[in-house]
C-alpha cells in the first residue's frame, strides 16, 4: 500500500465552464467487430461541420470524410469491407473538439 503525504495544492484552480461542457458530444462506433460496415453515431451534436478520419494501428489514415450535422442525434454507415482485419481508431472533430474510439475490423 501507499500513502500520498505532504500534498501541496496550488492556490489558484483552473475549471472547466459550463460553455466547455455544452460542446461535448458522444460518439459510437458498431457493430464492434464489424465485417462490411461501422455505423458512426453521434449523441449530443451541435450542428455543424465534422471531420472523420479513421487511421490503423500504425497511424496510417485509411479513410476521411466531412460530415454536416444538422441535429443532436447523427449517423452515417462506413464501408469497411475492403479493409484489411485489424484495430482501427476513428477521431471526429469540430472546433478543435476531439472525440475518439476504437473498432475492430474482422
Amino acid at each position: 500500500k501507499w500513502a500520498a503525504k505532504n500534498v501541496a495544492f496550488p492556490e489558484r484552480v483552473s475549471h472547466v465552464g459550463v460553455g466547455a461542457v455544452a460542446n461535448s458530444y458522444g460518439v459510437s462506433v458498431y457493430p464492434n467487430p464489424a465485417v462490411s460496415n461501422v455505423k458512426v453515431q453521434l449523441n449530443n451534436a451541435q450542428p455543424g461541420a465534422y471531420a472523420l478520419s479513421v487511421f490503423d494501428l500504425n497511424g496510417k489514415r485509411v479513410m476521411a470524410a466531412n460530415l454536416q450535422v444538422d441535429n443532436a442525434q447523427y449517423a452515417t454507415s462506413v464501408d469497411v469491407a475492403n479493409w484489411a482485419p485489424g484495430t482501427y481508431h476513428l477521431l471526429l472533430e469540430k472546433d478543435g473538439s476531439r472525440q475518439t474510439t476504437t473498432f475492430v475490423k474482422q
